[in-house]
This record gives C-alpha cells, sequence and structure tokens, in this order.
C-alpha cells in the first residue's frame, strides 16, 4: 500500500460485471479493508486491451468496443475545496486546509484524490 502497510488477502472469486453496459468476468482478489470496492489489475488490462486515453479522460477496451469515461461524478454538496495549492509527498498523509459547501453541516472529514 502507499503507506507501506501490508494488504490482507481473504480469498478469491470469479465474478461478473458491467463496464460501459457490457458484461464482463474476471478474477478478483478479496482484501481485508481496502479503500476502493474495486480494482481491475494488470491482468485484466492487458486481457482486455485496455487504453488510458487521458486527454480525453476515457477507458476503452476491446479495440474500443467498450468506452466508459475516466471522471469520477462530483456530488457538489460533498465536495470540499483546497485554499492553498498542497503537494502530498506519495506515502505520507496531510491535514491541508479547505473550504465546505455551503450545504455542509459537518466541519470534519476524510477525501480521497480524483482519478
Amino acid at each position: 500500500m502507499a503507506n507501506d502497510a501490508t494488504l490482507s488477502t481473504v480469498g478469491k472469486v470469479r465474478a461478473n460485471f458491467k463496464v460501459g453496459g457490457c458484461l464482463l468476468s474476471t478474477d478478483f482478489y478479496v482484501i481485508d479493508k481496502l479503500t476502493q470496492d474495486v480494482i481491475l489489475g494488470v491482468n485484466f488490462f492487458e486481457r482486455s486491451g485496455a487504453l488510458l486515453d487521458y486527454k480525453r479522460k476515457r477507458l476503452m477496451l476491446y479495440d474500443g468496443t467498450v468506452c466508459v469515461p475516466l471522471v469520477t461524478a462530483i456530488d457538489p454538496t460533498r465536495a470540499v475545496c483546497m485554499t492553498l495549492r498542497t503537494r502530498i509527498p506519495a506515502r505520507h498523509e496531510a491535514l491541508i486546509p479547505v473550504s465546505l459547501p455551503r450545504e455542509s453541516v459537518s466541519c470534519t472529514g476524510v477525501t480521497e484524490t480524483l482519478p
């Protein structure tokens, strides 16, 4: 992991999932305390011929048969904005000043970067 912690593999499962309306199947390792619901690995990307197009912000699979946006939908009622430009080195955590949405009732939280 980014903080040098060890990942605990609980098991392995073959599962179906949808990407861009296309039903696919692959093996997934079940990881204890993973921050993301699913992470597709190098084996899947190689087998599907994945192409990451950062200029157009999209992922294409199977020679363009499947095309999905890379940009995560942002809920403006929950998004925070940094008030100072901050660089966080790899394998580090940081407290950073942010401005909260107007409708926010919370004053603390945890955030992650978007892809």
